[in-house]
């Protein structure tokens, strides 16, 4: 039963959406902001939640702004863009304080959030289809599992996007109609590098024409992964490089890199900057040396991640640069065996960049330790929240937690936690 109805916003939620009352309800009103009102059509879903459509602004907040791409509102991939950048840093502030609220952690650690140039997302991962003859590329639509095709995307790095148009081409020559699958996409320090999702195996006809396509557009490497597998290199004509610190890593295919040049630099910087007396480290989820790298001018570092491609990077460029201190790495699941701290006094600090779903055990592991320094990085208020709750009750204190908006229009936001042990 849906029904039409006046509506003030007050606040937003955790993924940009306007928060109303109705009859002592919340109600969740779509690309709304505080202070607005609005006349909405407004039903139950099938959890019983409020949501509003038909949306209607009757009086404009002074934070409103127009979008930058004009498939905002379908595509799923945007949550921000109708939002000024000051008062989506605000909100995003506000997402970190009350994820810590609810797990009963005061907010007065957090700073402000570190803004950063927009345009600038190095990677991303469009759905690619063919369907009555016609080709595509997209994301998710906004609440839906149906991809929306794009021809534009201004929050990529302009390189990125100028390559849109070609992989629709390339969607084109390697689907049949009524297939499916992936195109990512990783501008790396040195060129481009793309890993295509498909059922099956490349032919011999697709490795000849993906060999022309890499020449005429100048892609540094492609890879074809098949059923989620591994990616395969099929055409190399260099190796994706990344730079870590002073050291420059080979990327592998698919291998995790944080989403912009930008937000890789300030989070090593604030890592680095809060590890700055560190003499042993031990990087946790390190990925292929974003924070390792940087803190092994001064510091011994042992890099742990689950990937063997991203610690073999690790290992080989360790091995080929000078000036930096040793650096070891080692393969470990961490959340099915999280690294052993218990009477290990050999570090001094201790890293850990999970994925979205955080590092609960590691978190448990690391408050039994006598460690001095903490630093998580997150992705996801509220699995850090959770993690930084299990340190602080094994007597951490939090010295400071820094947001980095480096997801542009999304409604993500990174995260540095910094914490000393408080009793030793």
């Amino acid at each position: 039963m849906s029904r039409r109805v006046d509506l003030e916003i007050t606040r937003l939620g955790a993924r940009g959406d306007g928060i109303g009352n109705l009859d002592g309800a919340p109600v969740y009103v779509p690309f709304t902001l505080p202070g607005e009102k609005v006349t909405a059509v407004v039903s139950a879903d099938r959890a019983g939640t409020l949501r509003a459509e038909k949306v209607e602004i009757i009086t404009p907040a002074a934070a409103r702004q127009a979008p930058v791409c004009r498939h905002f509102g379908v595509c799923g991939g945007c949550a921000a863009q109708h939002m000024t950048p000051l008062s989506a840093r605000a909100w995003k502030r506000q997402v970190i304080i009350g994820a810590l609220a609810r797990k009963g952690l005061a907010g007065e650690a957090v700073a402000e959030v570190a803004g950063l140039p927009s345009g600038g997302r190095r990677r991303a991962t469009f759905s690619a289809w063919r369907t009555a003859g016609r080709a595509a590329i997209g994301f998710m639509g906004r609440a839906s599992h149906r991809p929306v095709a794009i021809d534009r995307c201004p929050v990529l790095e302009p390189a990125l996007e100028a390559l849109l148009p070609a992989l629709v081409g390339l969607c084109g020559q390697l689907l049949e109609n009524g297939e499916r699958g992936s195109r990512g996409l990783c501008r790396a320090d040195n060129g481009v590098d793309l890993v295509i999702g498909h059922r099956r195996s490349p032919r011999l006809d697709d490795l000849r024409f993906l060999a022309d396509f890499a020449t005429q557009h100048d892609i540094a490497r492609i890879s074809w992964c098949r059923n989620k597998g591994t990616p395969e290199i099929i055409v190399a004509r260099m190796a994706p490089m990344v730079r870590c610190g002073t050291v420059d890593v080979a990327l592998p295919p698919g291998a995790f890199l944080q989403a912009s040049r930008a937000g890789q630099d300030a989070l090593s910087m604030i890592v680095t900057d809060a590890a700055r007396d560190a003499r042993k480290v031990l990087d946790l989820f390190s990925g292929i040396g974003t924070f390792s790298f940087p803190l092994a001018g001064t510091a011994a570092v042992t890099a742990v991640d689950s990937s063997t491609e991203s610690i073999g990077a690790i290992s080989a460029a360790a091995r080929t640069h000078s000036g930096i201190k040793a650096v070891e790495a080692s393969v470990r699941d961490l959340f099915a065996s999280p690294y052993p701290l218990l009477n290990n006094d050999y570090y001094d600090t201790v890293i850990f960049d999970p994925p979205r779903a955080g590092a609960r055990r590691q978190a448990v592991e690391i408050g039994r330790s006598r460690v001095r320094t903490v630093i998580a990085v997150s992705c996801n208020p509220s699995t850090l929240a959770r993690d930084l709750r299990i340190l602080v009750d094994a007597h951490y204190d939090i010295e400071t937690i820094i947001p980095v908006d480096q997801f542009g229009h999304a409604a993500h936001i990174e995260a540095v936690a910094v914490l000393r042990k408080s009793t030793l």
